[in-house]
């Protein structure tokens, strides 16, 4: 017992030097900055960078996966910012070495979660403390099962022809033609215009969000009395189709998030049409037979990461029959705007290229008016702003940014979120209140995206909205066809883990559905697994003889 005796007061001695000399939290990182300055970038760190103030500036952190572009003044996505390459300039004249530090699989991938190499491979770590980084490249495979290294492959199937601007009423009609901007569509004025809220979420339905978030925040109703709903884009990783089937029995509009959700945002904004038909309808093709939702009830999208690929991804819309998109931001210039058609291309300041430039009649976007959170930064999503410190400040911050839609022309409010935002306490609470204040205005409707477009086609102000027939809430035809018979779980080995997923299908698929296979008719997700995994290692052992050399 004398070796616990020992390290009970080891320990003991420990605890005691802790608590009385408690560890200071580090002061933020400061340097001087020109008079004129707002904003310098940290020549060391691509996430970072200093906001002036009176000639000091102090260090902050773009959101996760953003780099600080100089030309913006503002974070954005890497491959826009060019940070890597100044940094690497810098160091190559300081002398410093590009050596990254990988610990594991999963951060040399450069995955994320929801991605199919992230949270479930339990591998040993890397045998190697460093990798250059220009080996960590990411294996994107195409619909052949063959990796992507080019782009070679058909970017468009139309012939390119520049819009001509764009006249409401002129050479653009309702209810298939709307031009995008900030006027009411209709006419009306302002205060007999409903004031629209669409609450939607991204990546994966889970049992726990099911049970701790979407209940309750969908737990309300709209000035009919029907209840609020929503609008959830789906990733296949991790979603449990029973759930996915439950939500649209109860009224809540389902659309495509991808099958792989992959990284980086290249992977998208490069990719081919063929590329965004297998990820985008292929995962429609999986709600539609795992979680037995009709087809052609599945009629929008969001890209991963909001990356699109410019008319790439409209021609894949035409092409398999999707009616909107929703993942092109709005900047910030004045008014927000309203939802729009893709009859003259993109007829508002793009935000994330490449955009659509070519015309693409009756295709609807849904933009993404940015939400202004704290210490002035804007995001088209709401957890991708700074986290407020509490409630009272998350309230505060859903109330400003309403309010400027509410109080100029009632462009529609979105609140677009990924569910573990809300899984903290105070800002579910904080939502909560907040839709309760805004549903008691009475000119509140809280409503999904296609029952949004299904009003701009035909607007009816506030005193006939009530009667408004896709407001009403008959959802007898969605009956739950996930009985407790036909629901089953599927399982399947893959690497050192095991994957699965819930089905509304009475029989598994022979292999786990992934891109190239969404029925699961053959080896994909396995396969590319296994793939990925040798190309990394054989990368690792040819480090290796190059560094021993």
């Amino acid at each position: 017992m004398a070796w616990f005796a020992y390290w009970s007061m080891l320990l003991g001695a420990l605890f005691v030097e802790a608590m009385c000399n408690p560890r200071k939290k580090a002061p933020l990182k400061t340097i001087e900055c020109p008079p004129s300055a707002t904003y310098l970038p940290d020549d060391g760190d691509c996430t970072r960078y200093y906001s002036c103030n009176r000639g000091k500036g102090v260090q902050r952190r773009c959101g996760v996966g953003l780099h600080w572009s100089i030309e913006k003044t503002a974070c954005d996505w890497p491959y826009k910012a060019k940070c890597e390459q100044r940094v690497a300039a810098i160091r190559a004249r300081l002398g410093k070495s590009e050596e990254v530090t990988v610990w594991s699989l999963r951060d040399a991938l450069n995955k994320k979660p929801g991605s199919p190499f992230f949270g479930g491979w339990q591998l040993p770590r890397s045998p190697l403390k460093s990798v250059r980084k220009s080996a960590i490249q990411t294996a994107s495979v195409d619909t052949k099962g063959n990796t992507e290294t080019s782009n070679v492959e058909e970017q468009t199937t139309t012939e390119t022809v520049t819009p001509k601007p764009c006249q409401q009423g002129i050479n653009c009609t309702l209810p298939n033609c709307f031009c995008a901007g900030s006027d009411i569509p209709g006419n009306l004025p302002a205060a007999k215009t409903p004031q629209f809220v669409v609450i939607t979420f991204d990546d994966a339905v889970t049992q726990y969000d099911y049970d701790n978030v979407f209940t309750k925040v969908f737990d309300r109703a709209n000035p009919n009395g029907c209840p609020i709903r929503g609008t959830f884009y789906v990733s296949h990783q991790y979603t449990d189709y029973t759930l996915v089937n439950k939500l649209w029995s109860e009224g809540h509009e389902i659309a495509s998030h991808s099958i792989s959700h992959a990284v980086p945002a290249e992977t998208w904004t490069n990719g081919s049409l063929s590329r965004w038909k297998a990820e985008i309808n292929g995962e429609r093709m999986i709600i539609s037979e795992f979680a037995a939702v009709d087809k052609d009830h599945i009629r929008g999208l969001r890209a991963p990461y909001l990356a699109i690929n410019g008319d790439v991804t409209f021609n894949m819309m035409k092409e398999e029959g999707f009616l909107y998109d929703s993942s092109m931001p709005a900047r910030e210039l004045g008014a927000p705007i309203w939802p729009f058609t893709l009859d003259f291309g993109t007829q508002h300041e793009c935000t994330i290229e490449p955009c659509p430039k070519q015309s693409h009649p009756g295709l609807w976007e849904i933009p993404m008016n940015l939400f202004k959170g704290s210490l002035g930064f804007t995001c088209p999503m709401v957890d991708g702003c700074p986290r407020p410190k509490n409630k009272h400040q998350a309230l505060e911050l859903f109330r400003e940014n309403f309010n400027r839609n509410y109080l100029s022309n009632k462009a529609p409010f979105l609140q677009a979120f990924h569910a573990g935002w809300l899984r903290t306490p105070s800002f579910l609470e904080a939502f909560q209140l907040f839709l309760d204040e805004i549903l008691a205005k009475g000119d509140v409707w809280i409503v999904t995206n296609y029952q949004l477009i299904q009003w701009m086609r035909t607007p009816v102000s506030l005193s006939n909205i009530a009667e408004f027939e896709p407001f009403q809430c008959n959802f007898e035809q969605r009956q739950s066809r996930c009985l407790k018979g036909t629901k089953k779980r599927c399982s399947y080995e893959v690497g050192l883990d095991t994957v699965y997923f819930n089905t509304c299908s009475a029989k598994c698929p022979k292999y786990y559905p992934w891109v190239s296979s969404p029925m699961g008719e053959k080896c994909s997700f396995k396969c590319q697994y296994a793939a990925t995994v040798q190309e990394y290692y054989l990368k690792l052992i040819s480090q290796r003889r190059n560094s021993s050399k």
